[in-house]
């Protein structure tokens, strides 16, 4: 039989990032955190001297980014940004409900007292940044991810990833409330909780009243009708 057991060990590939990566993540970021306004043309030609690169990646950027619907193409504007719509948006609320629950679920036997702790951690963030929008929604997002991600639900997790990326525009109009961002941390401390317990029945309870919440916070934001 051969033996392997001094055989060197293959070295993972080395991932360099593209010049084209590094524009799709510039845009998308701006995007989501509301750099880049709903509706907003994205001007080519500007973004070549902003970003100091040739076209080719801006459009495969652009391309990359319509395709998870970030960016639509419209006649004589060219690229722009997606514009928010109540419809999407309970549209979108309604698809996180099922998926985080049917994730969140799942990762209930598998969370760890660590994996908690961050949890706690990242909501005692968000309530300490209440008026940065920003740094409430990256801990927000981390805060998700690891609530759905814990089991390594492989086949989800990029609907889970194209769910929030959508849904972070109005969750952006959501956290310019600084008044509701108690709110956030307290059915966040009640998510973690049920995640504590064990108790499968209210943990669901507590993630749709918390999404649902959002809905109705956004609904009512004069801005999100100025959009």
């Amino acid at each position: 039989m051969y033996d392997n057991t001094n055989r060197p060990k293959r070295e993972s590939p080395i991932v360099t990032e593209t010049v084209s990566d590094k524009v799709y993540r510039h845009l998308k970021d701006a995007i989501i955190r509301g750099d880049l306004r709903r509706g907003q043309r994205i001007v080519q030609e500007q973004l070549t001297e902003e970003l100091q690169v040739s076209r080719t990646p801006i459009r495969d950027a652009l391309q990359r980014l319509s395709a998870e619907g970030l960016v639509v193409s419209k006649p004589f504007h060219g690229a722009v940004v997606f514009e928010l719509s109540e419809s999407e948006l309970h549209e979108l609320y309604d698809i996180r409900i099922l998926m985080e629950n049917y994730a969140c679920e799942h990762s209930l036997d598998t969370m760890s007292k660590d994996q908690l702790h961050a949890m706690e951690v990242l909501n005692d963030r968000i309530l300490s940044n209440r008026n940065d929008v920003h740094a409430c929604m990256a801990c927000d997002s981390e805060f998700h991810m690891i609530a759905c991600c814990s089991n390594n639900l492989h086949y989800i997790k990029p609907f889970l990833d194209s769910v929030w990326d959508k849904s972070n525009p109005y969750k952006a109009l959501y956290y310019t409330v600084p008044r509701y961002v108690e709110e956030t941390y307290k059915q966040h401390k009640q998510i973690i909780d049920c995640f504590a317990r064990k108790d499968r029945a209210r943990l669901s309870q507590s993630i749709e009243s918390h999404l649902r919440d959002v809905v109705h916070v956004v609904s009512m934001n004069p801005l999100f009708h100025d959009t």
